[in-house]
């Protein structure tokens, strides 16, 4: 894989009940034939206001870690592709479910987004939806499997370039 983007770094913080019950560094860029790959992240996880774990944390190229793919340059519905792996920690996999979604999420309306079904390869009861939009990203993700998660993108500004 040749990366031809600048790595993105994105910064996640979840909270629940009000104390913050995980973050995570992830990192991103852009292959030559335009898919942006997953490079890893630096994961905690929290309780009672302390680091009780880090065990999600990979780095492609670490320890059999592998890149993935987050997000498909040629999307079509029922693409699958592997997000992330790391046999035993790590091994997400996506597939394309719709081409043409509408996202809403609190600042503005997106009438043409990408969803993608996510599934966990560990714990195979895990199902997330994941809407995308060209130029932006995530801009909303919904846990279905426990119903508790929800994922939105409350601002955006384009860089200069």
């Amino acid at each position: 894989m040749r990366l031809v983007g600048i790595v993105c770094v994105v910064y996640t913080t979840v909270f629940e009940q009000g104390e913050r019950a995980e973050d995570n560094h992830a990192w991103y860029a852009q292959d030559a034939c335009g898919n942006v790959s997953y490079l890893g992240e630096a994961d905690r996880e929290f309780e009672g206001g302390r680091v009780s774990t880090s065990k999600g944390s990979w780095e492609a190229g670490v320890n059999g870690a592998q890149p993935g793919v987050i997000m498909a340059a040629h999307p079509v519905v029922g693409l699958t592709y592997r997000h992330e792996y790391v046999k035993g920690v790590a091994e997400d996999r996506g597939e394309v479910f719709s081409v043409r979604e509408r996202a809403e999420v609190p600042f503005r309306r997106f009438p043409r987004a990408l969803l993608i079904k996510e599934t966990e390869g560990i714990e195979l009861s895990l199902l997330d939806y994941k809407f995308y939009v060209r130029g932006i990203g995530l801009v909303l993700g919904v846990e279905i499997s426990n119903g508790n998660e929800r994922s939105e993108l409350i601002s955006f500004r384009r860089g200069r370039g």
